[in-house]
Formats: structure tokens, sequence, C-alpha cells
């Protein structure tokens, strides 16, 4: 999708950084020798956006949120994060958008590679446990085309996922089952497809 990125920078007046930007988030603050961590409470009590703001926010989301389905999936677990907010967005959800922004116009044309492979779904999932508001989990997963292998090799993506499960997980154990649920779900469809279409599945 070359020129996309320069598109939405246009569309949405963001100059390009002086400085590239090698991460699309703001990264929590890295307390050194810490017995525990636990998840984030702080409240956001930056001054709320005004309704142009906050459509501003919207508008920009949904335009990268079609670009990080399409082409750079590293772009999702931010765009859920900023999401969960933007109805209600702040100061703080606008910086956070910017810093989007910027790591987008540090790397306009990325891509997505796909190699021939026998049709076989496979998939990874994983979870992140108490990393999110609220002490929620986040469940990730990679849905490919491979081989019919014990280890199938990767691929591009059919499908990525990056969402916050809704329930509170008590273990890391229940995080990851969950995310596999979730990565499970989303592969039925999948599966019927590729069968329907002529590539029976294992």
């Amino acid at each position: 999708m070359k020129g996309y990125i320069t598109e939405v920078q246009a569309h949405y007046g963001h100059p390009t950084p002086t400085k590239p930007v090698h991460s699309p988030h703001l990264h929590r603050e890295i307390i050194y020798g810490a017995k525990e961590q636990y998840a984030t409470t702080d409240i956001d009590t930056t001054p709320p956006l005004d309704t142009a703001g906050i459509k501003w926010c919207q508008g920009v989301i949904g335009s990268l949120l079609f670009y990080a389905r399409a082409v750079d999936n590293k772009l999702l677990m931010t765009i859920s994060a900023i999401g969960a907010s933007q109805a209600s967005a702040t100061e703080n959800t606008l910086k956070e958008i910017n810093k989007l922004l910027d790591y987008c116009a540090t790397y306009p044309s990325d891509g997505i590679m796909y190699r021939a492979s026998n049709m076989v779904l496979a998939a990874h999932s994983d979870a992140s446990f108490l990393s999110e508001s609220k002490s929620r989990s986040r469940a990730g997963g990679h849905i490919f085309l491979s081989e019919d292998d014990p280890i199938p090799r990767n691929n591009g993506p059919l499908l990525s996922i990056s969402r916050v499960m809704k329930h509170v997980c008590p273990s890391a154990a229940e995080a990851e089952t969950g995310a596999l649920f979730i990565v499970a779900q989303e592969m039925v469809p999948l599966r019927n497809m590729l069968t329907e279409m002529g590539w029976p599945q294992p």
C-alpha cells in the first residue's frame, strides 16, 4: 500500500518527525529490581478533548486500523489500547496517537511477505497476564497457512489478533488458555472456507 501513510499524514495534518520513532506506543516506566509488578492503576487526569478532537482521534484510529489489518499487524496492540479510550479521549490519548503516527511516518512502506505452502491452517497464540488496565490480560494470535508438520513453518498472516480479554484471569495459565480459545474461535470459519475452496484440512 505505497503512499497510504503519506496520505493519512496529509489528511490529518501530521508532519514527518525530525527524529525516527521506533516504537508505536509509549512504554511504562521500568522499575529495576522490583520483586512484584502490578497492573497500572493510574487514572488519566489530563483535560478531555472537545468534540472535534474526539472525531479527529477516531478518524486516525479508523484509518490506521485498516492499514494494520491489511499490512502492518505490529500496530494492532497500540490501536486496540487507544481504541478503548477514544470515545472519551483526553490530551494523553492525543499524545499516544501522535506517537503512533510518528512511528508510521518512520516506516511508511511496511509490508507482508507470503510464501507458497500446502494451504494447511496453523496458528500461534499467546497472552500477556495482567498487562492491561483493570487487571485484565491481552490475547494475541497469528493465523497463517503452512504445511502439515508438528511445528509448521511460519508464513505471512491470514489474520493477526491482539485484543484485551473481557474477564480477569486469576493465573497466567488461564490467560494462555483464554488466548488459545480466542484464536481457535477465529480459525473455525477460516478452516471451513479452505475446505469449501478445495483445500481439505488434516
